[in-house]
C-alpha cells in the first residue's frame, strides 16, 4: 500500500468515526487541515471549501460557534437539527487569508 493510499484510508476511517460520534451528539463537526496547499494530501482547495459551505447553507444547516457547542454539551443550550461546526486543526496562514473570508460571508 502506498503512503498516499494509506493516508486516504486513515482519513476515511477518521471521518467514519467522526460521523458516528457526531450522530450521537446531534452536531456535525467538520475539521479542515489546510486550504490551497497543493503538496498537502489533506488540504482542500478554497473553491471546495466554498462549495462545502454553500451546500450546508443551501440544505438548511445551522452553523454553531465553539461557545454554543460547549453550552450544548453542558446541557445549557438546545441546538436545532442539522447543526454543524467547522474547525481547523492547525494555525496556517491560509485559514486567515482564504477560509476566514468565506466564513464571514
Amino acid at each position: 500500500m502506498t503512503m498516499g493510499k494509506f493516508r486516504t484510508l486513515l482519513l476515511t476511517l477518521a471521518c467514519l468515526l467522526l460521523s458516528a460520534a457526531t450522530a450521537l451528539a446531534q452536531v456535525a463537526i467538520l475539521c479542515y487541515h489546510e486550504v490551497d496547499h497543493p503538496h498537502d494530501a489533506f488540504a482542500v482547495s478554497q473553491s471546495t471549501l466554498e462549495s462545502h459551505i454553500a451546500y450546508l447553507k443551501k440544505n438548511g444547516y445551522h452553523f454553531v460557534t465553539l461557545q454554543e457547542y460547549l453550552d450544548y454539551t453542558d446541557g445549557k443550550l438546545k441546538l436545532p437539527d442539522k447543526s454543524v461546526m467547522i474547525t481547523f486543526d492547525d494555525g496556517y496562514q491560509s485559514f486567515y487569508t482564504k477560509a476566514y473570508p468565506l466564513l464571514q460571508k
